[in-house]
């Protein structure tokens, strides 16, 4: 009899196990449905009715291998919103004058006057997204006149160069800055007004920014 009573409760402990539709005991839902449209495309919406896959296109959508309106470069951040589709940024440099150290002081109107050992420093930009080789130049001229002089007439040497490139030379990348110093070593033997202009050079392009020298005995 006991026997008889443990084959009767296996028999209705497998019928139980096997009365689901599924593996989760309940019918397959709409989200199954939909899942088993996923085409893995981020460009398209999926959909699921009455058992059968549509897809409806979204646009714009970065992903599609097509550059569309406002996913390309902006032309005032200098940002690409969908670096997928569309061509980045290019370079582009500008320069200022940023200051400078030593004998020296950096006047309310933009120019610097020396008296001895100074260091200009200038400050280079690159406000697109791609990297840019660059290289700088330093010279100057005397009022009213077009003709470049050396700062070795007045007492001084000169020497330009990147803060962190090899010598005047440097890879400015996307959305970066680099400082370009010019060291002065000497004092003035007079004084005198100079009208100088640092030159960055950006492939095609040239970067210039003017400034009055004041070299002061």
């Amino acid at each position: 009899m006991k026997i008889l009573l443990i084959i009767i409760s296996a028999c209705i402990l497998v019928l139980a196990g096997c009365s689901g539709n599924n593996t989760t005991g309940g019918a397959i839902t709409d989200t199954d449905n939909l899942n088993n449209c996923n085409d893995n495309n981020i460009c398209t919406n999926d959909l699921s009715a009455d058992g059968k896959c549509s897809y409806t296109e979204i646009k714009p959508c970065c992903g599609n291998n097509v550059c569309e309106p406002k996913e390309g470069c902006d032309s005032i951040s200098k940002m690409t919103s969908c670096k997928k589709d569309c061509a980045t940024c290019p370079a582009e440099v500008s320069v200022i004058v940023y200051g400078c150290d030593g004998n020296c002081v950096k006047n309310l109107d933009g120019s610097i006057t020396v008296k001895g050992d100074s260091t200009l420093s200038f400050e280079a930009e690159n406000s697109g997204e791609e990297d840019i080789k660059v290289s700088g130049e330093f010279s100057c001229s005397r009022a009213s006149s077009t003709s470049t002089v050396k700062l070795s007439y007045y007492g001084l040497s000169e020497k330009g160069y990147f803060e962190n490139g090899v010598q005047n030379e440097v890879t400015l990348k996307g959305k970066s800055k680099e400082k370009y110093l010019v060291a002065l070593t000497g004092r003035p033997n007079m004084a005198l007004n100079l009208d100088c202009n640092i030159y960055i050079n950006a492939g095609p392009n040239i970067n210039l920014e003017f400034f009055n020298l004041k070299l002061e005995k």
